[in-house]
Formats: C-alpha cells, structure tokens, sequence
C-alpha cells in the first residue's frame, strides 16, 4: 500500500541493526566512568567535530529554516549561518583549554571549579530544553521511519528511541561518536545527544 519494497525495509533495519552492533562492540571495552563518558580521553578531534556537527541540526531545522526563509526571507538563513563563525570561535578559544581540563564532562568541571549547587542549578536550568529538543528529534526519526514504512508514528517514535538508547548505554560515547559518523556518511537523521 505504501509503495516500499521489501529491499526498503531491509536497509532500515539493518541500519537500526549496525546501530545496536555499535553499541554492543564498544560495551565490551567500558571498564571505567572515563571510558563510558569520556571515550577514555582518546576521541580524535575530528570524530569528535562530526559529532557536534550532526547533533547541531535534524530535518525539523531544515523543515524550519525553509518555511521561515520563505515567509521572511534572507534573515532566517542569515541568522542560521551566524552559528558557523560562532562555533569556530568557540573551536579556537575553548577546545584546546577543554581538552587540557582533561575532565569527564563539563558539568564535572563545574563541579570541581565552582561546587555541586552550581552544577545542580546549571543541569535543572537546562534539563527542559534537553527534553525538548530530544523529543523534537525523536519526533522527526519517527515520522520518518513511521510514515516512510508504514508503521504506527507511536511506535516508530517509541521503537526509535529503544534503538537510541540501547547503543548508547551499552557503548557509552564512543558508540554516539561512531554512530553519528555513520549517520553522517549515510545521510540519515541524527540521533538525540
């Protein structure tokens, strides 16, 4: 009824099946909190910068940006384009002094630097936008997956997001970094950070 042969489910879930295998052959190499979170301080940088980069969009910004560029012209697209010279900067200025921090994640630095209350206060302060964002991305892989194969969109959405977080808890950063670069090279949605 929806057109798919049986080669279009087959490449969707074997894509979901090297995401999980992901997961499982990084699981196997977790043997600290600095490994799991971390990637035992061994990411390359560029790993890393292709990471960031499929986290910082999903086809939602496209639907977006495109819907708003039509509406309101230039001034969507420009303000768009001012997160490259913005991520850059923070490249040069931050990336370098982050790495010599040789800290777990940024809410342990502020931890050890400023104390638990203000890591506390900086994690609730930006839990709701976290959620938010997920969920949009959530909502768009499960659109796609669920109308794209006919399935129901709850389930898609719920099926897509078991997916996601099984690789990540078994894989730990390592296995978001591999996933993304997957996602990257095969033009797919990327996954929630």
């Amino acid at each position: 009824a929806n057109g798919l042969a049986f080669a279009d489910y087959a490449v969707v879930v074997s894509f979901f099946t090297v995401m999980i295998s992901v997961g499982v052959f990084f699981g196997r190499g977790q043997k600290s909190m600095s490994q799991f979170f971390g990637g035992g301080k061994q990411v390359p940088w560029w790993l890393s910068g292709i990471s960031f980069y499929m986290c910082s969009f999903s086809a939602l910004a496209f639907v977006m940006y495109s819907a708003l560029a039509y509406k309101f012209g230039w001034l969507p697209i420009t303000i768009s384009w001012l997160s490259v010279p913005a991520v850059l900067l923070g490249c040069r200025f931050f990336a370098a002094r982050w790495r010599r921090v040789s800290e777990t994640s940024a809410l342990e630095y502020i931890e050890r630097r400023y104390g638990n209350g203000m890591r506390q206060g900086l994690m609730w302060l930006g839990l709701p936008m976290r959620v938010l964002d997920d969920a949009f991305k959530l909502l768009a892989i499960g659109t796609v997956v669920g109308v794209g194969m006919g399935f129901p969109l709850h389930g898609a959405i719920i099926g897509s997001g078991l997916i996601i977080l099984s690789y990540t808890f078994m894989g730990g950063l390592w296995a978001t970094l591999v996933a993304d670069f997957i996602a990257f090279r095969s033009g797919a949605e990327p996954p929630p950070a």
